[in-house]
């Protein structure tokens, strides 16, 4: 109660209202509710008032129709109708909604009334939700051993989510979903739902839900790397089947016919595989890596290849390569017993420009410090430090070397305790390239089949002082 006291001295008392009711939601958009009202005019009597109703959201709950009924003492029965009507667009929307108030018996103090309402409302446009490969581990042969998976753009008010994995064929590998707001992350061992690794070649997704009123998000897109840099930048890519061209030294070169206006702009190459394919070659695999890193169109076969395999210039979703300059390739090979091996890799085009840039790269490499391991007395192990180029998130040839000496050092036994710490200077994109470098060193642990996931510690810090190193600590084997 409250009460309003006026300047003559006049007291006036307010009435008191008092209402309980209930409501349920049978299904999204469709509402039943129930209300009982009583208003106290502090001793001037009461009056009760019951209100019922019930909506059906359509039209993924753009459209709502409503009825229902009230009733008040001495004022007679009334029934209500009305729709709704939502046009939600990215930033904002419009909502149209009419009401009618009917008369159950008409007299002289019952007359229909009606209520229509416009609103619009306006804002930034809203980014659209999508989900990103953040990083991936994978093994040689391009499957799966850890990703984390960042969502975007969801509503934060997410009243349930749902995102599935599809491989090449569009068939579901992995299932993630949720109630509530979604979170930032997800974190997939790379095996489908049988418990087999899965291939991170031309992995899409399908994210849906919806938010806390009504409305449906929706998005299907490729399952891509988070880009942190541009072709120029100096790390095109935090995850992916590759972070750049990585493969030994070849022992044979294919012949690359090319096709186009010019070495630059390249319409369609034809690859020469069967020279780098030996007799006993089981299958096949030819890979187009863009300038940043990135396998953007793989081509694959059983048993011996053919002389010549086509590429039409374009990558796994048929989008013409942009920028044929810094383009890569790469065929790899398996044999009879199953091992796979790198049989070539090489640019796409060798033209003046891309030998200069290769040039500026080996001098980089050049500069580095000698990589090198140390004996820890207090743990027993081994303390090593790996050189990385500056920008770059794999490593040198002198790092790869360092690293199987420490491997052969530390012996036959699995390891455990194992410590992985990647650096990079502060600016830019320095957290993603310092954690890349750290899951390089570790991947290369894993292709070894040295180490579970389960006994490292991966990190990324980002540390004047130390730019561009890994420092590993292998723990004595228990």
């Amino acid at each position: 109660a409250s009460s309003l006291a006026w300047a003559n001295g006049l007291e006036e008392v307010q009435p008191t209202v008092t209402r309980l009711g209930a409501a349920l939601q049978p299904a999204p958009g469709t509402w039943l509710a129930v209300e009982q009202d009583h208003l106290d005019r502090q001793g001037n009597g009461g009056v009760d008032q019951w209100r019922a109703g019930a909506q059906l959201g359509l039209w993924g709950r753009r459209l709502a129709l409503r009825a229902g009924a009230t009733e008040a003492a001495g004022a007679g029965l009334y029934a209500t109708a009305g729709l709704g009507l939502r046009l939600p667009w990215p930033g904002g929307g419009a909502a149209l909604d009419y009401a009618a108030l009917l008369p159950a018996q008409p007299g002289a103090v019952s007359a229909v009334r009606q209520l229509t309402s416009l609103t619009w409302s306006f804002g930034q446009p809203v980014p659209p939700p999508q989900a990103q490969l953040a990083q991936a581990l994978t093994d040689r042969r391009g499957r799966l051993r850890l990703a984390r998976i960042a969502l975007t753009g969801l509503p934060a008010d997410a009243k349930a989510w749902r995102v599935e994995i599809k491989d090449q064929a569009g068939r579901t590998v992995k299932d993630f979903a949720g109630r509530g707001p979604a979170p930032a992350r997800l974190v997939w061992d790379g095996r489908d739902s049988q418990g087999q690794a899965v291939r991170t070649d031309g992995l899409s997704y399908e994210l849906r839900g919806s938010s806390a009123d009504g409305i449906p998000f929706q998005r299907r897109a490729l399952l891509a790397p988070t880009v942190v840099g541009g072709l120029g930048g100096p790390l095109a890519e935090t995850g992916g089947p590759t972070w750049g061209l990585r493969p030994p030294a070849p022992v044979a070169q294919p012949t690359v016919k090319l096709k186009g206006d010019n070495e630059l702009a390249v319409s369609s190459a034809d690859f020469n595989v069967e020279a780098v394919a030996g007799d006993d070659t089981k299958g096949w695999e030819l890979r187009i890596v863009d300038a940043g890193g990135k396998t953007v169109k793989t081509i694959r076969g059983q048993g011996r290849p053919p002389k010549d395999v086509r590429w039409e210039g374009n990558d796994d979703l048929g989008r013409p390569l942009q920028g044929s300059l810094g383009a890569s390739y790469e065929i790899r090979v398996i044999d009879a017993a199953g091992h796979e091996r790198v049989a070539a890799a090489a640019p796409v085009v060798a033209s003046a420009g891309f030998a200069a840039l290769a040039a500026q790269a080996q001098a980089r490499v050049d500069a580095l410090p000698a990589c090198g391991c140390r004996q820890d007395p207090s743990t027993g192990g081994l303390h090593c430090v790996l050189y990385f180029t500056p920008g770059e998130a794999w490593l040198s040839v002198q790092a790869d070397e360092t690293l199987a000496q420490a491997l052969s050092q530390a012996g036959r036994q699995s390891l455990h305790g194992v410590q992985v710490v990647g650096y990079a200077s502060p600016g830019g994109a320095a957290a993603h390239l310092a954690q890349a470098r750290a899951d390089e060193v570790l991947r290369r642990l894993v292709d070894k089949g040295r180490l579970e996931l389960k006994d490292a510690t991966v990190e990324g810090r980002v540390q004047a002082g130390r730019p561009g190193r890994v420092e590993l600590d292998l723990g004595a084997a228990p």
